[in-house]
């Protein structure tokens, strides 16, 4: 028979079979809602604005629940994930996360049985935010992404604002500026079209975008903005005191503290007025911040505790974390050190206690991810079985038809039955495909979760050993600065001790400076801000300079300390990046004096075999204590030391080595280690000979030859600096120079001094001021003096600062912790524009 008669006979036969079984209408109209269709969430706003003109999130919860359970009586799905996606704002608006997740979670499973995909795409949305609050940020970006392309497809206008607001605020977080201020702009345009009451969140969104990229106009600008939408709701009241309390906080980090405390006070009224006491709790908190900046410890210590009673009986651990670390500062700026560390060590427990719920979360999180794939194949399994109800139900209705028609049907009807014969074995085959696959990834998903597990202990036991390690690094040089700072401080010291006591300071200031420049090193490297300098180096001259440097500390220790060169001089010029290739070798000369007792270091360089006759090959090897071989690897990774189990403490950061790897792998090169425990080591790293460059035009005069000439003072010399300390030791250092020394601590006030004083010689400009920073308060000198010697003092030490430095109008640069030698010899350089010398 042709196709299309078998096809016709097959029609034929369908419409017979619709005649006699018609299909129900699907329709709803119980309690407060309306019938809603398959992309509608209209009526769940509607009953989320009569929630929130209840008077507390309390009673909006308990009326919602009510919502759900009247659901639960119509046996309708719709009307009954709706509902729960409504209680679960309520839930989350009031702060209960936990319960808010389960609820949105179990809506998004029936949204996804029922094909819903508005209601698919608003359930991911919340989820999203859950994962925020979690400190989850990329689970989080990727379930807002999500729920941005369904609710694009389905056009759904309230949708769209609230998810491209919440991809802002992810985006921010994770550092995507761009992209954060480009979700944030598309909410704000879609939200005033439609008269959302959205706005004043999308308002602080961008407010607090803005201070946080440090444009304060623009912030207070948009937190004002909020503050302008009446509060006729429990939403809107709480973002106008959000509002408040963000201009309080904007003023108080530009020590503007009358009007922080002003808007404090504000939000604090309104937050006890609208029985927010979580807002009520965090104003509290701040309000102790400004009274401790005042001065009125008292007053802050009352705000303090009066925060942490509220923030206590709520369960609001990170406000609690903040105020045990308020108050430790608070009785620490008063010198009373017993309660100080009281509640620095209540701060530390909340704090590991926070940490192991995060790590839990995520834990969790992994679990559920289990849960909803196990959910979607019991869907698959319910469709299949579905699937096979209603083959048995047309059986029966091919059976019924049969008997009464025609031998021309009963032949058509046979022919049906052969077709739906083969769609059944292709549909139990895909089935059986489909759970096969779905058993792969149960399996997959099962052994990914203990991993997960394994991870997530293992990184606890390493971010342990590392704090411990950290802690170690910072207290023990501040517990020699503080203490024998307080020991000058006795009467009666002979000379011999003060000077013993200061080596012992300037010592364990150095120590703390190295941890502190690791630790920057490392986030810059992290961060992809660190950029190459490449100019000539003469390995043999920077090789001896290294052995000379360590040979005194090498000898301390009894160890011989051994420079080897094995191939001629026509090979000993190297273009590469000189502070990086320094930096690498410094790392590993330190790290063997560390852990060699007893033996001999040697280090040294050759020709890389089997490459190109440029490359090189440089060694530190030691007869020391060796590395497991598992954890050879290990070593190269950010805070990690060869022992975390604390067998042996080590001073060290646990940096060196992975900040030597990074730096290594962009000179071109690699490093790596040969190793046996109880042997000794050798680290070997290769650098590429860098095509020859010319030297930047701003490049750094370190190991240029400076004649130092002696002058006498007669430079009139201006300071602009805001640390009191600062001032002080500025000035004793170059009061041999000068004449006459003026001293402003702002941008402002410096470029006011200079255009009345226009005899200044020389100004010594900080870099971060208040009101005014210095970059910008040099610019502005420059328009009306382009003589004055302007040198940047700044503790922003970071590649590429001193050419931005050059580039806003300064002559020259001197990083912080400030050196004598380098300042005087910067000084007298300079002093030769003025014909200021000796014989003068």
């Amino acid at each position: 028979m042709k196709y299309w008669k078998k096809y016709l006979l097959l029609i034929f036969f369908m419409s017979n079979l619709i005649g006699l079984y018609p299909q129900q209408s699907v329709y709803s109209d119980h309690f407060l809602f309306q019938e809603m269709g398959a992309n509608n969430l209209d009526f769940a706003t509607e009953n989320l604005y009569s929630l929130y003109l209840l008077n507390s999130y309390e009673d909006a919860v308990s009326l919602a629940q009510q919502y759900v359970d009247s659901a639960l009586l119509t046996n309708d799905s719709t009307q009954l994930a709706n509902m729960l996606l409504t209680l679960g704002i309520m839930q989350e608006n009031k702060g209960e996360n936990n319960e808010a997740f389960e609820t949105f979670l179990t809506a998004y499973t029936i949204f996804k049985s029922i094909q819903n995909q508005t209601g698919i795409a608003v359930s991911m949305d919340h989820l999203g935010t859950i994962f925020r609050y979690h400190g989850s940020q990329q689970k989080s970006l990727e379930y807002h992404t999500k729920a941005y392309e369904l609710l694009k497809q389905e056009n759904h206008k309230h949708g769209l604002i609230n998810v491209l607001n919440n991809l802002g605020i992810i985006n921010r977080q994770l550092g995507n500026d761009t992209e954060a201020l480009t979700y944030h702009k598309k909410a704000l345009s879609i939200a005033i079209k439609e008269k959302s009451i959205s706005i004043s969140s999308i308002y602080i969104s961008l407010g607090t975008y803005y201070w946080y990229k440090g444009v304060i106009d623009s912030a207070l600008f948009y937190y004002k903005s909020a503050l302008s939408i009446p509060p006729d709701n429990l939403p809107l009241k709480e973002r106008h005191c959000a509002a408040l309390n963000n201009i309080g906080n904007v003023y108080r980090t530009t020590l503007k503290y009358d009007s922080a405390l002003y808007y404090y006070n504000l939000a604090f009224q309104e937050s006890k007025r609208y029985q927010t006491r979580n807002l009520e709790s965090v104003n509290l908190k701040n309000l102790g911040r400004i009274y401790t900046l005042l001065g009125q410890y008292n007053t802050a210590y009352d705000f303090f505790q009066r925060s942490l009673q509220i923030a206590t009986e709520i369960n609001l651990k990170k406000v609690i974390l903040e105020d045990y670390h308020w108050l430790g500062e608070l009785f620490e700026i008063q010198q009373d050190y017993k309660k100080a560390l009281d509640y620095f060590k209540k701060y530390s427990s909340i704090e590991h206690l926070i940490l192991d719920e995060k790590q839990l979360a995520e834990i969790n999180q992994l679990e559920r991810d289990f849960t909803i794939e196990q959910a979607d194949k019991r869907q698959a399994l319910q469709l299949k079985e579905k699937s096979e109800k209603n083959l048995l139900i047309q059986k029966k209705r091919t059976s019924e038809t049969i008997y009464i028609a025609l031998l021309f049907l009963m032949v058509s009807s046979s022919l049906f039955i052969y077709f739906q014969y083969r769609t059944k074995k292709k549909s139990n085959l895909l089935l059986i495909k489909l759970n096969e696959e779905l058993e792969i990834k149960v399996k997959e998903r099962t052994k990914s979760l203990y991993e997960a597990k394994d991870r997530a202990e293992e990184s606890d036991r390493l971010k342990s050993a590392f704090l411990a390690n950290m802690s170690h690094e910072i207290r023990t040089p501040m517990n020699g600065i503080l203490g024998f700072t307080s020991l000058l401080q006795q009467p009666n010291l002979t000379v011999e001790k003060q000077q013993k006591y200061l080596d012992i300071i300037k010592k364990s200031g150095g120590r703390m400076l190295s941890t502190v420049n690791d630790i920057i090193d490392i986030s810059r490297i992290e961060a992809n801000l660190v950029e190459l300098v490449l100019s000539e180096v003469d390995i043999e001259v920077q090789l001896k300079e290294l052995h000379s440097f360590f040979i005194p500390e090498a000898a301390k220790k009894g160890i011989q300390l051994i420079l080897k060169n094995d191939i001629s001089d026509q090979n000993n010029k190297l273009i590469t990046d000189p502070e990086k290739f320094n930096s690498i070798l410094t790392n590993l000369i330190k790290n063997a004096i560390k852990f060699t007792e007893k033996g001999f270091i040697e280090f040294g360089y050759c020709l890389k075999k089997d490459t190109h006759a440029n490359d090189l090959v440089f060694y530190v090897k030691d007869s020391g204590i060796g590395i497991p071989k598992d954890r050879l690897h290990a070593i190269f990774d950010r805070f990690v030391q060869a022992d975390i189990e604390d067998k042996m403490a080590v001073q060290g950061s646990g940096l060196g080595l992975a900040i030597s790897k990074a730096y290594a792998e962009m000179l071109g090169g690699e490093l790596w280690v040969e190793s046996e425990e109880g042997i000794g080591s050798t680290f070997y790293f290769t650098l590429e000979n860098k095509a020859e460059t010319k030297p930047k035009s701003a490049a750094s005069n370190k190991g240029k030859i400076v004649e130092r000439k002696g002058i006498e003072a007669g430079l009139n010399i201006l300071i602009v600096e805001d640390d009191e300390a600062s001032q002080q030791l500025i000035s004793i250092l170059i009061e041999k120079f000068t004449r006459k020394i003026a001293i402003v601590s702002t941008g402002i006030e410096a470029v006011e001094t200079c255009m009345n004083n226009p005899d200044i010689d020389l100004i010594l400009m900080d870099i971060q001021l208040p009101d005014m920073n210095g970059y910008e308060a040099t610019r502005k000198i420059r328009q009306f003096n382009k003589e004055v010697v302007i040198l940047a003092q700044t503790a922003f030490a970071l590649t590429g600062d001193r050419e931005k430095a050059i580039n806003v109008g300064c002559n020259d640069y001197i990083s912080k912790p400030i050196n004598e030698s380098e300042l005087d010899l910067l000084i007298e350089s300079y002093a030769k524009k003025y014909q200021v010398s000796k014989k003068k």
